[in-house]
């Protein structure tokens, strides 16, 4: 038991909830055919979340890369197919040594986070850390390693009329009444509607998102995956 908490510290374990191809559909590399990693477990606890973290198998990084190679040929046979570290938070774990043994095993891998959290990154040209805010704070680390920002847009909730920034973090507002954090000065900024299930409340909500992007100079991001009905 020691020797499974220390193998979990040091990186060398992960808590592994699936791992599959598909196309990313959000954010900076939307259409780009990925591996998904879907790391269990989430720090936070998000009114609106669609996403299943919860269990997850304790998985060694050498079985996990040997699974990822072997899914090499489904996302293409170019130079550095992508990989995207998800959660839940990925940053919860020591993800450190993973993704250095990624990156030299020849891909190019993005980290889907929420901002709140660090673990040792290794720096890389080939290394992209998209943050979702979702609380008033992003970890000043990783901020500094944020290569792009994307925000959550319902057509009911107040923004900044600055910069169309969302006002409202997703936490339960009572105990969190400050602003979601703001994106650093010049970096890419992207906005998505939020996914209510509900075609009508969908429908504002992305007309929200995209009368906004026009407005502010911000990036619409949809969620192609969902469109295309892929996971």
């Amino acid at each position: 038991m020691r020797s499974q908490s220390q193998g979990v510290k040091k990186g060398l374990l992960l808590k592994i909830k699936e791992v599959f191809p598909t196309i990313q559909g959000e954010g900076p590399l939307a259409g780009v055919p990925a591996v998904f990693i879907r790391l269990a477990g989430c720090n936070l606890k998000c009114w609106f979340c669609d996403t299943d973290f919860s269990g997850g198998k304790l998985t060694a990084v050498t079985a996990l890369i040997t699974e990822i190679n072997d899914l090499r040929w489904k996302v293409g046979v170019g130079d550095r197919p992508l990989v995207v570290l998800t959660g839940g938070e990925p940053l919860m774990q020591t993800v450190g040594p993973l993704v250095g043994t990624l990156l030299g095993h020849g891909w190019r891998v993005q980290i889907e986070t929420d901002g709140t959290l660090w673990t040792d990154l290794p720096e890389s040209e080939w290394l992209d850390v998209v943050c979702s805010p979702k609380t008033p704070k992003v970890h000043p680390y990783l901020r500094n390693r944020v290569t792009a920002w994307k925000y959550l847009i319902r057509h009911t909730e107040d923004y900044d009329r600055l910069d169309g920034i969302p006002i409202a973090n997703t936490q339960d507002l009572a105990k969190h009444p400050e602003p979601l954090a703001k994106p650093n000065r010049g970096a890419p900024v992207y906005l998505q509607p939020v996914d209510e299930e509900n075609v009508d409340t969908n429908y504002l909500n992305t007309q929200e998102a995209v009368a906004r992007s026009m407005e502010f100079g911000h990036r619409l991001c949809l969620q192609q995956h969902k469109i295309l009905g892929l996971p």
